[in-house]
């Protein structure tokens, strides 16, 4: 009997060693469960700092139209949707040559925000092979440029900040300061940059009528002088007809 109380007596003391295998475990678990949320959530703001976030980036990129060696005038201003007046497009243009990407929604913010979502919303459209924009033509790969024996075929390309870019530009997220340039040319003719490359956009610029504050003094105001027939009339002395005698 007394052998078998010091057994029991053991395992009553050596039972909370055991639970202590399966408690670190879970903290272990729970702490690598807590870092990974933290990186994912690292990782997702490091993303969406590459990208227009909805109500809190505003960017702007030229765009310019070249066909046939013209540049189109630049695209009309709008900040609706063409096909619905109620939508807000948070991706507009101020009739200043740039693609203006300051987005209101989720919709047209990050991987949204792309050069066919700004057709979209001014009421025209393009792809790898063909374009309608605000001269209201269709120009296609395969359209001549120039008229008799001058004419050549053109085809569809477009470029970004000088570089040739392949596929449809409807899918390109334009980065802020980007200058972009679609085209119908020939293959051997350069592109060139849009007109609009480097304008000011004109909600970042001076407001007509308003002028800088002068660096000068400030010219005097009839409150800071003196007027002086004020001054004369109260600085005559008081009761001289009583002093002649």
């Amino acid at each position: 009997m007394a052998k078998s109380s010091r057994v029991k007596r053991r395992a009553k003391v050596r039972s909370p060693r055991r639970n202590r295998g399966p408690v670190l475990w879970y903290v272990l678990t729970a702490l690598v469960v807590v870092v990974g949320v933290i990186a994912i959530v690292a990782f997702r703001d490091d993303a969406q700092a590459e990208a227009p976030r909805a109500n809190r980036d505003h960017w702007h990129a030229a765009f310019g139209v070249n066909v046939c060696g013209t540049w189109l005038p630049n695209a009309p201003e709008f900040h609706s949707a063409a096909d619905n007046a109620n939508v807000t497009a948070g991706v507009h243009s101020h009739g200043d040559g740039l693609i203006h990407i300051h987005p209101y929604v989720s919709a047209e913010a990050g991987d949204n925000a792309t050069v066919g979502r700004f057709l979209e919303y001014g009421g025209w459209s393009a792809d790898r092979d063909s374009f309608e924009v605000w001269d209201g033509q269709v120009h296609r790969t395969g359209d001549e440029c120039g008229e008799g024996d001058d004419a050549r075929e053109a085809v569809v390309r477009w470029e970004v900040n000088g570089e040739p870019h392949e596929g449809d530009i409807s899918d390109y997220k334009p980065a802020d300061g980007d200058v972009i340039a679609l085209a119908l040319l020939p293959e051997d003719e350069e592109i060139g940059e849009p007109p609009s490359a480097g304008n000011t956009p004109v909600d970042l610029a001076p407001q007509p009528g308003v002028t800088a504050p002068a660096e000068s003094a400030p010219a005097p105001t009839a409150s800071s002088v003196p007027d002086a027939s004020a001054s004369t009339s109260s600085t005559a002395p008081a009761g001289t007809s009583t002093s002649t005698p």
